[in-house]
């Protein structure tokens, strides 16, 4: 199939958000991004989705733009509220990861504190419409 190129298509997207100033633009797609890779990878684990194995699926940090593996050997469980069922498990980030999250913020913080109100309002009711848009591809089963 013809794909179209990730890097044209992060230029498409940016031209059609003109009416964002450029940090929340960038923020909006980054989320957007970051949802279409936990869905693309299966890092968010659908609702109602059959799993065969006998341990709950785990996830990744999302540090500095980029999901990566966890160096901790902790896992805290995540509970069906429900059911009190394990359906899943998330890393006990190590001191250094924590850090590394803590920096990234930081660096990250600067342009978005200068973004008006308005504007991250626009971003988050644009990331809420992503999430919408995608709700069956959270819930449909395997």
């Amino acid at each position: 199939t013809n794909r179209p190129q990730p890097e044209a298509g992060r230029r498409s997207a940016l031209r059609r958000l003109s009416a964002l100033d450029r940090p929340a633009g960038v923020v909006l797609l980054v989320m957007a991004a970051i949802l279409r890779t936990a869905l693309r990878r299966k890092l968010i684990t659908p609702l109602g989705r059959m799993c065969y194995s006998t341990s709950p699926p785990t996830t990744k940090l999302f540090i500095d733009g980029k999901f990566i593996e966890s160096n901790t050997s902790e896992w805290l469980d995540i509970h069906n509220p429900a059911t009190n069922e394990v359906i899943g498990k998330v890393p006990n980030a190590t001191q250094e990861e924590l850090l590394a999250a803590a920096f990234s913020c930081q660096r990250t913080f600067a342009s978005w504190s200068e973004t008006s109100v308005l504007t991250r309002q626009q971003v988050f009711l644009k990331y809420q419409q992503l999430i919408k848009e995608n709700m069956e591809q959270f819930t449909e089963a395997n």
